[in-house]
């Protein structure tokens, strides 16, 4: 029997938890010796449901200023770029002029500006395939019964949820991580 439910539970707790994403040179088969690597969280998830609602928000308060939309207002290019940066979690092997890139909204956003990347990166976000593995339905089944009620695999509290993904983590954020990643995970109790 097919169970759409638990397989939507299962999408959404793996979009949460994001997937690794090495995107390719245009020249190369990666960027750099080890390769720049982003942890991404999927269009299904928590943190891009949060970021897209903050979006939306903020786009309706400046249609109520403004009054009607004009269609050069809206760029799908610009929310997708932003809907990209928000489910970024985290970076591995990205440097600028020699430096560690701390991995940030704003420095995301600006990686999102290199066309080749950003094509690659919403490519990605947007294929749940990647974020989806049918043995992870058994798997959340047979180790916590509950899971599906929201409180398996999923972390119980805010400071749970925030400590799971520092860890994920290779690069520092500056000095801002904690209401960074409070600002990305959906409010826990």
């Amino acid at each position: 029997m097919a169970d759409p439910f638990a397989t939507d539970q299962a999408l959404v707790h793996g979009a949460t938890r994001g997937a690794w994403f090495t995107p390719a040179h245009p020249t190369a088969a990666t960027y750099g010796d080890p390769p720049l690597r982003i942890l991404i969280a999927g269009v299904d998830s928590e943190i891009f449901k949060k970021a897209d609602d903050e979006y939306q928000d903020r786009q309706m308060a400046r249609v109520l200023r403004a009054g009607v939309p004009r269609v050069e207002d809206i760029s799908v290019i610009d929310r997708n770029r932003e809907m990209l940066a928000a489910c970024t979690i985290a970076w591995e092997n990205l440097e600028e002029h020699g430096a560690p890139l701390p991995c940030n909204h704003s420095n995301a956003l600006r990686l999102y500006q290199l066309s080749h990347i950003y094509d690659q990166a919403i490519q990605f976000m947007r294929d749940r395939r990647n974020f989806f593995d049918e043995t992870e339905v058994a798997r959340l089944q047979a180790t916590d019964p509950g899971w599906l009620a929201g409180n398996g695999d999923l972390p119980a509290t805010k400071a749970e949820g925030l400590a799971d993904i520092e860890k994920k983590r290779s690069n520092g954020r500056d000095g801002d991580s904690e209401s960074f990643l409070a600002d990305r995970v959906a409010p826990m109790q």
